[in-house]
């Protein structure tokens, strides 16, 4: 998320882009979330149920920027279907 924005790869044109200060902190909140998640992953040590805690933060925190409402059940649905044991 960091590098797309920040490499320039983010093309605004065409339509309205800003961040006021809450959105940034959702976003910071969701690239760390999302940094988290990678680290967990390539080290593989915890099962993948313990994935979906950063990944459940990250999509609640882009959800505040978008202003989709990622409610629990749209959660629950994925990750019964993404986790082993569900």
């Amino acid at each position: 998320l960091g590098s797309i924005v920040e490499g320039g790869s983010v093309d605004a044109e065409g339509g309205a882009w800003s961040a006021n200060q809450r959105q940034a902190e959702a976003l910071e909140q969701a690239l760390g979330a999302l940094e988290r998640l990678e680290a967990i992953v390539v080290d593989g040590n915890l099962p993948v149920d313990f994935w979906t805690i950063d990944l459940r933060e990250a999509a609640m925190a882009l959800g505040a920027v978008t202003g989709e409402d990622v409610s629990e059940d749209v959660l629950d649905v994925v990750f019964t279907k993404f986790c082993i044991g569900k």
